[in-house]
């Protein structure tokens, strides 16, 4: 009888080699988080969506997500805001900051009523 050497349990699937690495791109990385996260707060909503999902979906880690958005709740935030930003303000053509924060707030409002 022949006796064969111990071999160490696998956990679980066997991890790929890595081929090269990835080229960092911190502005593409936030792009693909942004755009994950986006789809991961439409389907679940805010308390329902998870920072894992996310990471997974982005093909980032979760320590890059709370780097650049410092929480869940800021992450959904920027969301919010980039959604705003490409839906709203392209509309208008005047100076945003030239405006007050009264009259600015009532442009806003005025323009989430209107569709182009």
């Amino acid at each position: 009888m022949e006796v064969q050497p111990a071999r160490p349990a696998q956990t679980g699937p066997a991890k790929k080699p890595r081929s090269e690495p990835r080229p960092r791109n911190p502005e593409a990385t936030q792009k693909r988080i942004l755009k994950a996260a986006k789809a991961e707060f439409a389907k679940f909503g805010l308390g329902g969506a998870r920072v894992d999902r996310i990471a997974q979906r982005a093909t980032a880690n979760k320590r890059m997500i709370y780097h650049y958005f410092g929480s869940k709740e800021d992450l959904f935030r920027a969301v919010l805001r980039k959604r705003i930003r490409i839906s709203v303000l392209p509309k208008r053509s005047f100076g945003w900051r030239a405006l007050s924060r009264k009259r600015q707030s009532r442009g806003w409002f005025r323009s989430l009523g209107t569709t182009t």
